[in-house]
């Protein structure tokens, strides 16, 4: 596959797969990694008879359901406790 960035369309072919090298590229993590989330079934993925293949929409909506959102900075009500633990009255 050329492109690491997953198709827009929808698959139309097993040429449309994941590598296990493509998906490496794609997440930046060492093969043993994405060996390691097939064999415990993290990770979604299809074996084409000795070969692991990878659906880019699957592995687009995988990564969705892990996201982390972010807080914000502030929290309510933190820096006055912090303050009057610090000095109290």
């Amino acid at each position: 596959m050329t492109s690491l960035s997953p198709p827009s369309r929808e698959l139309a072919s097993s040429q449309d797969l994941l590598t296990v090298e493509d998906l490496c590229r794609w997440l930046k993590v060492p093969k043993a990694t994405v060996y390691d989330w097939t064999h415990t079934g993290v990770i979604p993925h299809y074996k084409v008879g000795r070969l692991v293949r990878f659906n880019p929409h699957e592995i687009e909506a995988w990564l969705e359901a892990r996201k982390i959102r972010g807080r914000s900075t502030r929290i309510p009500g933190f820096a006055s406790r912090a303050v009057s633990r610090l000095h109290p009255s």
